[in-house]
């Protein structure tokens, strides 16, 4: 006899096949929804291809994050988006990030139109008379990079359409030595805003002249001048700081010292404070720091609720931080981060290490500093530093990662 359908041949059953395509579309959409990464694009882009019910679960993933670098496929995404109406509510985030910019105007504007879901923009372009585009759109932004090499004379427009904003990212290039400065200055506008990030390197935050409600703020390559202006518009509302500054031979030694940023500031909300220094390793000769010019205001009346503290020292710095304090026993990095706690009550943690240049990362090397529940300081050396724990959850940055 021949053996039944279905059984193997000690008897045993065999399961029936199990097709994707049985899944229920839902739990289809979840699959795909697990490569949602921008390097999975081209993958998802043919499985899309392969029949109706691939491209019912894939195109909500395929079009929910948009990245475009270039006009020709700025045009091609376009066509693509208009040529069926369920694909337009698909898009959350955009990033449009192109040199020029004129020959996209018509296509843009057509699909802006049709945007109703897009919370979330990178916009940089060449051409600043495309921001006109944003002031007539049916969407409402949440999160809002911007930029580009010109700055447009209709950005505050733009913002005034969208008081949805919560992130705020400026990227122009604006000469700080050529006057006069455009100034975003109107009180009608974000009031919303809880995340600022100005990469004032290329855009002096001077340009900023209205204290937005800003609780998240970090800029980017910092002059003096630039920190000074931004504790004294957002001082009273910040909550995390992040300062990226840069030093060389001319920076003077009180300056070195990271909290000496914090002079004459008053921040009564901060509660997180992270400064990164930046410098040329090779060619920059940094001023020897010591006991007498180390900067410690009273962080009580400056900053009474700060509970964390990261500093990236530069590099060149290393040598005096580590050397012992003539007459102690202590290097100076320890009387340094003494000091600090013993005039921040509420500080929990703090944390060095040494950067010279470029991006920081979760588990830098450095040391530690912590107090215990008897309130005595800690110190662990070569310790790894979590950054991303530490102000994850209070970094304003995510507010443009959130849905």
């Amino acid at each position: 006899m021949g053996r039944k359908r279905g059984t193997a041949p000690s008897g045993a059953a065999v399961p029936s096949k199990c097709h994707i395509l049985r899944l229920p579309p839902e739990l289809l959409r979840m699959i795909f929804a697990s490569f949602s990464s921008s390097f999975c694009a081209p993958w998802l882009a043919s499985a899309a291809r392969v029949c109706k019910a691939f491209q019912a679960a894939v195109e909500p993933v395929l079009y929910r994050d948009v990245e475009l670098r270039s006009c020709a496929q700025t045009k091609l995404f376009c066509r693509a988006l208009l040529s069926r109406s369920d694909r337009p509510v698909a898009v959350r985030r955009l990033e449009l990030d192109v040199d020029k910019g004129a020959s996209i105007k018509g296509p843009l504007k057509r699909a802006f139109k049709a945007l109703l879901s897009l919370t979330h923009l990178h916009f940089s372009v060449g051409d600043p008379s495309l921001f006109a585009l944003l002031c007539d759109v049916p969407f409402r932004l949440r999160g809002f990079v911007v930029g580009g090499e010109q700055y447009p004379p209709n950005l505050e427009a733009v913002l005034r359409r969208h008081p949805t904003i919560e992130y705020l990212r400026l990227e122009f290039t604006i000469d700080r030595f050529k006057l006069p400065l455009p100034k975003l200055k109107s009180p009608d506008i974000l009031p919303n805003l809880r995340g600022l990030s100005v990469v004032t390197d290329d855009m002096p935050l001077m340009v900023i002249q209205h204290s937005y409600p800003v609780q998240y703020l970090s800029i980017g390559i910092a002059e003096p001048e630039d920190v000074r202006h931004a504790l004294k518009l957002f001082g009273s509302s910040l909550i995390t700081l992040n300062i990226s500054r840069y030093l060389d031979e001319s920076s003077t030694r009180p300056y070195c010292w990271a909290t000496s940023i914090l002079r004459k500031a008053h921040l009564p909300k901060l509660q997180h404070l992270q400064i990164i220094d930046n410098c040329d390793r090779d060619n920059d000769d940094l001023p020897p720091i010591d006991v007498k010019n180390m900067q410690v205001p009273n962080m009580h009346e400056v900053c009474p609720e700060l509970k964390t503290f990261a500093w990236g020292a530069a590099s060149p710095l290393l040598p005096y931080l580590y050397q012992r304090v003539k007459g102690r026993e202590e290097r100076l990095l320890e009387v340094f981060a003494r000091a600090v706690f013993e005039s921040s009550p509420t500080l929990e943690r703090m944390g060095v290490f040494f950067h010279s240049f470029g991006l920081t990362f979760n588990g830098e090397h450095g040391d530690l500093f912590v107090r215990d529940e008897d309130k005595s300081v800690r110190s662990v050396q070569s310790a790894i530093l979590h950054l991303e724990d530490w102000f994850g959850v209070h970094n304003g940055a995510r507010l443009w990662f959130s849905d």
